[in-house]
């Protein structure tokens, strides 16, 4: 088939070649609710400031690991959408997709002349919370293809501009214009409001998630692997999308 996907990381990537998907298949490796970002990705600017970033949120202590790992696989993008008309997009509903969604949705808005962009989520919620790819097994996993929304021009648009609205980090604007009936991005609106009540300031008070893990790590005393398990698996968490390496640089910050 004449289409090509883009999924939201090698979890997801080895679920959709475990399942039988033959068509090929672009691994998004960013994480861009967090760090400096610029509106124009794609730029040689702006791999070099996330590079930076990079090397040292991850330790890797070298931007060369970025140029290889997640620029040249974005740049795969541009050559696929050459000799494919149709793009697939597997993005979850948290903030850390939905960030990087929007980023995919502008990193793509050039490159399209013609083509079908369609978004594929997992279902929303199950009793134990928000579902994520990882929860399919390989029998199941391809069963969402059938959900799949295709994206108009005017939501590609929308997409881009909540980019630049998050690259100037105007929260409230952004909240704004999601609450608007016209706009199509009803993920991002609740994210956002995640990302409001926990990692924003609250007047003076800190942030409600660097208060969450203050306490833990100053007065319960309690260390970094047992912190990071329970906001993996703290309810009000999870709309965050945050793994492990977010939450250990998080406690190490405070």
């Amino acid at each position: 088939m004449d289409r090509f996907h883009i999924v939201n990381g090698d979890t997801t990537k080895d679920l959709l070649v475990e399942a039988g998907l033959k068509e090929p298949i672009i691994v998004w490796r960013e994480m861009l609710c967090q760090g400096p970002v610029r509106p124009d990705i794609g730029s040689d600017a702006f791999w070099e400031l996330r590079a930076e970033f990079l090397a040292d949120f991850t330790g890797q202590n070298s931007k060369m690991y970025y140029y290889s790992e997640a620029v040249e696989e974005f740049q795969k993008i541009n050559t696929l959408s050459e000799s494919h008309s149709k793009i697939v997009l597997w993005f979850e509903h948290d903030l850390f997709c939905q960030i990087n969604y929007i980023a995919c949705l502008t990193y793509l808005q050039p490159l399209l002349k013609g083509h079908e962009v369609e978004i594929v989520f997992p279902r929303l919620e199950t009793e134990d919370g928000l579902l994520n790819f990882s929860d399919y097994d390989p029998e199941t996993v391809l069963d969402l293809l059938e959900t799949k929304h295709l994206l108009t021009d005017q939501e590609v648009l929308e997409g881009r501009v909540f980019w630049h609205l998050w690259c100037q980090k105007n929260i409230e604007q952004m909240q704004q214009a999601l609450s608007e009936e016209t706009y199509h991005f009803p993920w991002l609106s609740v994210a956002i409001k995640m990302y409001a009540s926990l990692l924003l300031p609250d007047g003076e008070q800190p942030p409600a998630l660097y208060s969450y893990l203050s306490v833990k790590k100053h007065i319960q005393k309690l260390p970094k692997d047992e912190v990071i398990q329970e906001c993996l698996t703290n309810p009000a968490f999870q709309w965050l999308g945050f793994g492990d390496l977010q939450y250990a640089h998080l406690y190490d910050a405070l």
